[in-house]
This record gives structure tokens, sequence and C-alpha cells, in this order.
């Protein structure tokens, strides 16, 4: 009788104990979701996580759950044209971050500037006293600035301009769209002095210079690095390009007379382009008047060279390709000398910008469709629309560059892009990404970036300022693979007069400069 008392206490303790385990197993299962794990991630949002789908909009059913998490934060510093790279030691970079403050005495004893403001001349956003980028090294929770100072630039623009991260040395590269020496004047951009090309080897803790006479005032051109073909490069183990418009006025690239890439041996003190440089020029004009002339590609005698872009890619072999249009026609155009002289490689089948991976597979986005080729750009595969389900592209739109860094993921591409839903007046931030866009069918995932109750632009009347904000924007993979980062802007409000948001700026800020830089991100589990 004792041992059988003894034996249902046993079992009833035994039984309690499984009860309880399971109890608290299920609401453990109850309360955790699939995407907790970005909770404590800056500006994340685990409730809406990222959307899989295939092209054209077409959502998987049912969805995955170990996808990526959309997330936004603002860099706390007003912004217009923009762009965002990530260093090899994770530090985010967003370009520009407009900072009232007094210019440094470049060089030390000379008179300081009056201009404590950024924006004060009227019409000429963006205007700042230097060179300014935010950092951020914990994942965007918190931002600090630095100013590269250079001399004997006196005043710095902060539009048109571009950055670049060479992933194989850690050297982050800024180009310099108006630099200037005896002060600001819109009727002379860049005042005959060329571009300046900043480098930083500590993720814009400290800069470097050079001076590039061949791209004078032109907007955002193409930094790169390549594998040398014919040259011995000292100092560094790359040959660095700068490709884009020759020189230009500072108004859409008008003035310029064709696109050419500027080289340095030197990882960016010196350059050589195509009349000027440190070797006597030499090099050649991938398109425009110039190529035209001197040049011309006999595929284009019935028509006119262009490029749709300045994105030069380059191949595993140090080989530069750019897709170029004449007549009606669009072909990939390859140099095999270092930009010295260029050729049609073949006729593709739409026009495009360019991305190469670390195995030379193509990638081009023709708007927001994506066609990729494995042969060297001989054969394309059907064009994919990659914009998220129930959403409409805005501009600008920026295919994520960096896709040729050894150690990429081969096959993962990105596109980041505002957008708006069916009825929706304002626009968000969204990033798209594919990390098997070689496959025939492959799946793309799309986070919107932004809280869905604060929208990026409210497109309310003199808030956007149009091309300061929506002529461009950027994007970049992070080293560590696991986030692809875009770079967006985000209004002050919607009343530059009425929203206290947008008073409260002034006089730091003028009206031409009613919004805060936004670095947007999908970031994927360990």
């Amino acid at each position: 009788m004792n041992l059988a008392k003894r034996d249902t206490q046993q079992w009833w303790v035994v039984a309690s104990v499984l009860a309880l385990t399971l109890g608290v197993l299920t609401a453990v299962s109850a309360s955790a979701g699939p995407y907790d794990w970005a909770a404590g991630l800056p500006g994340c949002h685990p409730g809406q996580p990222a959307v899989a789908h295939y092209a054209g909009g077409v959502a998987l059913v049912p969805q995955p759950t170990n996808g990526p998490v959309p997330c936004g934060v603002l860099t706390g510093a007003a912004t217009v044209e923009n762009r965002i790279e990530v260093t090899n030691d994770g530090t985010v970079i967003y370009m520009p971050a407009l900072t009232p403050s007094a210019p440094p005495q470049v060089p030390p004893g000379t008179p300081r500037s009056t201009n404590t403001t950024c924006g004060s001349l009227p019409g000429i956003p963006g205007n700042c006293p230097s060179n300014t980028v935010a950092r951020s090294s914990d994942g965007g929770a918190t931002w600090s600035y630095s100013k590269a100072n250079v001399f004997p630039d006196a005043i710095s623009g902060d539009v048109d301009n571009n950055i670049y991260v060479d992933h194989d040395t850690g050297r982050f590269f800024y180009y310099d769209y108006d630099s200037s020496t005896d002060g600001f004047k819109p009727d002379f951009c860049g005042q005959g002095n060329g571009a300046t090309i900043i480098h930083s080897d500590d993720s814009g803790a400290t800069w470097s210079w050079g001076f590039d006479l061949e791209h004078n005032c032109s907007e955002n051109p193409t930094i790169l690095v390549g594998r040398p073909r014919i040259s011995t490069p000292t100092g560094y183990p790359s040959v660095v390009y700068l490709c884009g418009n020759n020189f230009g006025t500072g108004i859409a690239g008008a003035g310029s007379t064709g696109k050419v890439c500027s080289k340095s041996l030197d990882g960016g003190l010196t350059w050589n382009g195509e009349t000027f440089g440190a070797f006597g020029g030499g090099q050649g004009s991938y398109s425009g008047q110039r190529k035209d002339e001197l040049h011309p590609y006999p595929q284009c005698a019935n028509g006119a060279s262009s490029s749709g872009g300045n994105d030069v890619q380059p191949l595993p072999d140090g080989t530069l390709l750019i897709v170029v249009s004449c007549g009606g026609n669009t072909y990939l155009s390859e140099s095999r000398d270092e930009g010295a002289s260029w050729q049609i490689r073949n006729r593709i089948p739409s026009g495009g910008t360019l991305r190469a991976d670390s195995v030379g597979n193509l990638y081009k986005a023709n708007g927001s469709l994506l066609s990729t080729s494995t042969d060297g750009g001989r054969t394309w595969s059907p064009e994919r629309n990659m914009v998220a389900p129930g959403v409409t592209l805005s501009s600008p739109s920026f295919f994520v560059q960096g896709t040729h860094r050894v150690g990429h993921e081969v096959g993962r591409v990105a596109f980041t892009y505002y957008g708006h839903r069916t009825g929706q007046t304002t626009d968000d931030g969204f990033i798209t990404e594919t990390r098997n866009a070689l496959d025939p069918n492959p799946v793309f995932w799309s986070g919107q970036v932004n809280s869905p109750t604060r929208p990026l632009l409210t497109n309310a009347t003199g808030v956007n300022q149009g091309i300061t904000i929506m002529d461009f924007k950027g994007g970049a993979f992070s080293p560590d693979g696991r986030s692809v980062w875009a770079s967006f802007v985000q209004d002050c409000g919607t009343s530059l007069l009425l929203d206290p948001n947008c008073s409260s700026r002034s006089p730091a800020y003028n009206p031409g400069n009613p919004q805060d830089g936004f670095a947007g991100r999908l970031v994927w589990p360990h």
C-alpha cells in the first residue's frame, strides 16, 4: 500500500514537471516569432519582413520565414543628392551630410569664410563649407561626421559627387564635383581646376587627395578599380579609374564633348586622362563627340555614340565594359588597354546599367528590369521586373554597386528605389534583392525601409526640391554579406512654413535643404 502510494506520488510529480515543461515551451513558441532576431537592430521592422516574390510582383504562397528584415534610420543631418558605401570594417558612410559650421582655415592663418549655413546661397542647394560624410560603425544606431578638407580647395559643392570602396585594399574614394580655389562662382563650375578625388584608408577618419584635370565639373562619374593589363602601378595594387563626362558646366552634363576614363597608378594621388595628366594624356573616349570624331565605332557610322550612364565595370582580367548606343542599337563596348581605346564587343538587346561579378557574369538593370548573361554579354536572359508586389516605381532608383568584389556571392544583386502603392500620394523607400539572379526563375526579396506611418517623400508642394534629391541615390553591399544598404532622403514635413519640423530648421538650413539623410537596409539573420 505504501509502495503503491509512493509510486503514485512519483508519477504525479513527473507528470506535473512534464506538463509545466510543455506549458513553457508552448508559451515560448506562441510568443516567439521568426523575425524576433531583428528586434534589437537599429531601425528594424520585424513586423514588416521582406516579401518573397517572383518577377512581376508574384508573391510566394506560403511566404518563407527565413528571409531578411528591412530597417531604416536617419543620419542626423540634412542632405541632397546622395550615395552610400560600406567599408571593410563595417562602417556605413552616407554622403553628403550637410552640417552647418564654420569652414576650416586652409591653409592655417587665412581668413575664414562668413558662411556658416548650408544652402544659404539662393538657388544653390548643398553649398556647404566643405565635404562632409555621415559615418556609423554600429549599424546605424549612432552617427558621427567627418569633413574632407582639401587644400587648396576653398569651397566644395555637395551635389553630383560619388563614392566607392576598393574592398581589396579597404580604401574609400570620394569624388568632389565642384572644387575651386577662389570662392564660389556658379557661372564657372569647377573654375578649370579639374576634379578632386579624395581617399581615406581609415573609413573616413582622415583624408588624402589628388586632382584629375580631365574631369572638370563632371556630374557623378564612376570610381572603380581594376586589375592592371598594360601598366605597373606603384604603391597600390590596382588601377583606379574615374569614368564619365570629361567636363561640364554644372547643368545636367551640358558642355561635355565625350566620356572618358582617367586612371591612377598610385592609388588616387596622380591622374592621367585623355588630354591632361601625369603621363601626358592618352586615354580614349568611349562615347560622345570626341569618340565619334577621333576614333569612331564602325557600328556607329550612322549615328552619334552615347552611353546611358557612367557605370563602367571591370571584369576579372581587367577588361573594362560599358553600355553604349547609336543608330537605334545598343552595344557592349570594351577596353583591353585600361581605357586607352574602346571597341564594340557585341550587340545587346537593350540598354541599362551594367554590373559584373567576380567570375565575369554580367547583370543589367534596364530601369527595374533585370537581365543576366553568363557568356560575357553575348546572350542574355529575358528581362524580369524586380519591383515589389503592389508597388509602382518612382524615381530615382539605383542598381547596387560592388558585385565584382572577390568574395561577393555570385548571383546576388539588389535594386533600391522610391515607390508607392495604389491610392498613395506619398512615396516610401524600398530595397529589392535576389541571391539567385542567374536562375531561370529567381526569387526576389523586397522590403519597405521606412515606417508605414512616416513616408520618406510627402510630395507636398515646395518640399521636394527636384533634382537636388531626385537626380540619384545609392546602394552598397556590406562586406560581411549580411546586409544591402541604400541611401534615401526623408522630407522634413508637409509644409516648409507651417510644419514645425520644417520651420524649426531655419536659419541653419534654408528652404533649399528640407530633406534629411535616411539610410535603409535589408538585413539577413546570421
